[in-house]
């Protein structure tokens, strides 16, 4: 029985109530989707989220990303880096395990110069709505004093580990913020003795600038850590460089009880270049604007493969403490979240958190644990496993608001799940189709040096015959060595230039000389021809594995679908099965789901990514409809699906518009405005 049929007979069975026993499964998913999920709103349940339509986390960079890409980067941050960027008010904080969102910070804007004795008070507020103060001060650090070869050794690891992208420094009592920072190392070598660090930066006081440092080397006491040189290659003096380190006290004086603090930060920005720098290595550059700075990020991803034979990608840890890259799929949408709007909606969602957990004294089965799913925990493992707890409250003496609820939560995990496969499966067969471009480049760069080669082996045969010389052999070429194809990429018009340069002095040389050139462009030759052959051939089988996937991805998109209609018909009424909901006092109407404007706006966007923009479009201007019907406890909340739902609405008249038909285009732009 296959993961699918294994899935949808333990729903069913548990929507029906039966005591039928599940079978064993005999197949797994050859992708992990444990990682896959959008970013949450603050009332989602059962793991729904508009995230997943306006953003996606990036489990596949090959897959799901490309030049020009706009994403958004999520951190969780222990160190404080550039205060003015990662302390907004806004910014979510949790302090010693409790949730608090930032409401104000002091100074708001940073010195132009050293700042002495800075400091930093922020005042943040509890979800329970307790208000603190936190305060953060500034130290500085040199890096380029004169200083002990051991303290030397502590400067460099120092800066190794606490300089980052929006660091500042402090450059002839200049402040400036840290745009983009590279550390390079010498082939085969992590010695700080063979290390490079390249800076570029932003003045808060006047423009750009850049420096490059090395590690001093020097055994003298009275030599500095790093030795700095400007653009124009003239060393930094010592004593004009440092850098500021942000450490956080009790305003009390009482450093003995310090609060531990996690920042959650969020910023956009865009992929400016992605390489496949090897055949499992992803290399991403990305930029984001910071206040008013651009700041260039370097993310870098490795391919797995787990003990079950699925591919996963890897991001490698960089000096943040954790990370998390998005791309974001609609630009239309840009949330901003104040402290007020944040507060309040997280508030009410602590409060029914409560009131369930309340409740949950019905179910007498303490080892039962009914949380939704976590956007970690969406894979076919999990999934039966909490459809089989699920099925045990079903048998057991639950409640009947908690079986119902049980109901619910087993049809949008199926619903999820066939949805989260189908993207994943999505992103793999851009993978393959990325990696067959990749390839066909190869292939016709092979090529073009290779047909320079055999313009320049007729000019030979060319010169040997008018020499009235015997002709070499051409069907025996010496084997090909690796540097044959190790070749620059390179134009048509400038090999030609090459091949004109190599035609004047070809009369020049000796024959013995042009035999030896003879025999290694005849080489050369024959195994670039017989790679680019070979990268073609790749090419072609990746791209014949994206298409099989075409199959695999529309049936998953289907499967969810079907569970999001089961969803809605027993919400509805529609089905002759029970409810998913309980109905009340005899004759009522029972009020509308509050989850149905967010699953139509989830099927829309299925049928966007199926090719079918009518049912899309149908399927979105229900979601207004659907939205006007319901009781408005979370106005926030439903004005934001009304807001996806526009704007989706008019990219599907964007993207499907008829070249020929004005009118598409015209209405699109009107929804866009």
């Amino acid at each position: 029985m296959t993961m699918k049929t294994m899935c949808q007979f333990l729903c069913f069975a548990l929507l029906l109530t039966s005591g039928l026993e599940a079978a064993e499964v005999t197949a797994t998913p050859k992708l992990s989707m444990s990682n896959l999920s959008g970013v949450p709103t603050p009332l989602e349940e059962y793991g729904l989220s508009i995230g997943d339509i306006t953003v996606t986390r990036v489990i596949n960079p090959l897959g799901q990303l490309k030049q020009g890409s706009p994403i958004m980067m999520a951190r969780r941050l222990q160190t404080i880096t550039n205060p003015w960027v990662e302390l907004t008010p806004g910014t979510t904080l949790i302090v010693g395990g409790k949730k608090a969102v930032i409401r104000q910070i002091q100074p708001d804007t940073a010195p132009q110069d050293r700042g002495s004795n800075l400091k930093l008070i922020v005042t943040a507020e509890e979800i329970a709505g307790t208000t603190m103060t936190l305060e953060w001060r500034q130290e500085l650090h040199n890096l380029n004093s004169p200083e002990t070869v051991e303290a030397r050794k502590q400067t460099v690891t120092h800066v190794k580990e606490n300089l980052r992208v929006g660091s500042h420094l402090i450059l002839n009592n200049d402040r400036v913020v840290v745009t983009e920072r590279t550390i390079t190392y010498a082939p085969d070598s992590t010695s700080d003795r063979d290390m490079e660090l390249t800076i570029k930066y932003q003045s808060l006081s006047s423009g750009e600038g850049e420096l490059t440092g090395k590690p001093s080397t020097s055994e003298v006491v009275t030599d500095s850590a790093w030795n700095f040189r400007k653009e124009d290659n003239t060393a930094l003096a010592n004593d004009t460089a440092q850098l500021i380190t942000w450490i956080l006290k009790n305003r009390d004086g009482d450093d003995d009880n310090i609060p531990d603090v996690t920042v959650l930060h969020r910023s956009h920005g865009s992929i400016t270049q992605l390489q496949l720098t090897e055949q499992r290595l992803v290399t991403a550059m990305a930029k984001f604007e910071q206040d008013r700075h651009a700041h260039t990020h370097i993310f870098k991803w490795a391919q797995e493969t787990d003990d079950k034979g699925r591919s996963l990608w890897r991001m490698e840890p960089g000096v943040d403490d954790y990370i998390e890259v998005f791309r974001i799929n609609d630009t239309n949408i840009d949330f901003k979240v104040t402290p007020e709007a944040l507060l309040a909606a997280n508030r009410e969602a602590s409060a029914k958190l409560q009131g369930k957990n309340n409740n949950k004294g019905d179910e007498k089965n303490g080892d039962i644990d009914t949380r939704a799913l976590t956007p970690g925990n969406v894979d076919a493992e999990s999934l039966e496993q909490q459809i089989k707890i699920l099925k045990t409250i079903m048998d057991g003496d639950a409640s009947k608001t908690i079986k119902l609820d049980a109901k619910r939560q087993a049809v949008i995990y199926l619903a999820r799940y066939y949805e989260h496969s189908a993207v994943s499966h999505q992103a793999l067969a851009t993978e393959y189709l990325a990696r067959a471009e990749i390839q066909l480049q190869r292939a016709r760069n092979l090529e073009r040096h290779a047909w320079a080669n055999s313009q320049k082996l007729s000019l030979i045969r060319a010169e040997l015959v008018q020499r009235k010389e015997t002709l070499p052999a051409k069907d025996k070429p010496a084997p090909g060595q690796a540097e044959d194809t190790i070749v620059e990429r390179q134009s048509i018009t400038k090999l030609d230039r090459e091949i004109a340069e190599f035609k004047v002095n070809l009369p020049t040389d000796s024959s013995p000389s042009i035999r030896i050139q003879h025999a290694i462009v005849l080489r050369k030759l024959s195994k670039q021809k017989a790679v680019a052959l070979k990268y073609r051939k790749d090419a072609l089988a990746l791209r014949t594995k994206a298409r099989k996937l075409q199959t695999k991805i529309f049936e998953d998109f289907s499967e969810s679908l079907k569970f999001w209609t089961e969803y809605i018909h027993r919400t509805e009424g529609l089905s002759r099965d029970e409810r998913l909901s309980e109905s009340g006092v005899g004759g009522n109407v029972p009020p509308p789901d509050p989850y149905i404007p967010e699953i139509l706006l989830r099927q829309a966007w299925i049928y966007r990514q199926m090719g079918r923009p009518e049912l899309a479009l149908s399927t979105y201007y229900s979601v207004l409809t659907a939205a006007t019907q319901q009781k408005v406890e979370n106005l926030t909340r439903f004005s934001r699906i009304v807001l996806v739902a526009r704007s989706q609405i008019a990219n599907t008249y964007y993207e499907d518009a008829d070249p020929l038909e004005l009118k598409d285009y015209i209405s699109a732009n009107d929804l866009y405005e």
